[in-house]
């Protein structure tokens, strides 16, 4: 696929030309402990990564054309995607550290509880009484069963439910331009679409044609997605480290290439 080849091209000359500055993201993972907002910074920016690998395991699914699994990674770059503006946003806007406390921490303490549950419920399942043991269970895990403290989990962890994370991102999104917001318009439906995919639904079994059918979309949604990922994690270590400027700029021209090339064409074909 010819499209699939120049996108990846771009990509691996960007990746060439940030090699040589590689040691600023060891140096400042070294010291953003020093910083007003470690865990908010340390949380932002780890999303990149993820994303990068998601939209790696697609371009290599379109390669085969597994097009079914092409549904489901993408409906995930999809919620990394938000996830991680959701976070650069607030790391932004917020003056502390709470949103990087609240999402790293307090998620895995939910997530934690969460899974501890799931172990009393398949015990339930099997019929084994454990009504003197579960407090125990949840003891080993070194969870706090104060009804406070789980209270204030799940409360905590509404903020990062995907209409709640979308609704805040796609405000800043109107005000930052057209082309940001006519990305959320483009991967919102895709993502409520490609629901039945992931969970097995019932239309699940006519799914594959989605992702073939729109398979330009989505390697240019992947790109995009990932680029401005990058660019956004940057942007937040540049206000610490005058240094990371450089790969912002980088990235901000691999950017601009990818629009004038992929994005603007795509525009006039009606295809994006």
């Amino acid at each position: 696929m010819e499209q699939l080849d120049k996108l990846e091209q771009l990509l691996e000359d960007l990746a060439e030309e940030i090699e040589p500055h590689m040691h600023l993201i060891k140096s400042f993972l070294d010291t953003i402990k020093l910083t007003d907002k470690p865990v908010s910074l340390f949380s932002a920016t780890s999303m990149f990564p993820r994303v990068e690998s998601i939209r790696i395991g697609i371009f290599n699914l379109a390669k085969v054309e597994e097009y079914y699994s092409i549904n489901i990674l993408y409906r995930s770059l999809i919620e990394h995607f938000i996830k991680s503006q959701y976070l650069f946003l607030k790391t932004t806007e917020q003056k502390d550290d709470s949103i990087g406390i609240t999402y790293y921490l307090s998620g895995q303490e939910k997530e934690k509880y969460d899974y501890v549950k799931s172990i009393v419920k398949t015990y339930e399942a099997h019929n084994i009484d454990i009504s003197d043991h579960s407090d125990g269970i949840f003891k080993q895990f070194n969870i706090d069963l104060d009804a406070k403290k789980i209270k204030e989990l799940k409360n905590n962890a509404k903020q990062f439910f995907f209409k709640n994370m979308v609704t805040y991102v796609a405000t800043r999104m109107t005000k930052a331009g057209a082309l940001e917001l006519s990305l959320l318009n483009t991967v919102l439906p895709a993502y409520s679409h490609l629901s039945s995919s992931v969970h097995g639904g019932a239309t699940s079994v006519f799914a594959s044609s989605y992702a073939e059918e729109n398979i330009t979309g989505i390697l240019g949604g992947s790109v995009y997605m990932s680029l401005l990922t990058r660019l956004c994690s940057y942007i937040l270590a540049r206000k610490y480290n005058s240094e990371y400027a450089v790969l912002y700029s980088i990235t901000r021209r691999y950017m601009a290439d990818f629009i004038q090339n992929y994005v603007k064409d795509e525009n006039e074909n009606k295809k994006v």
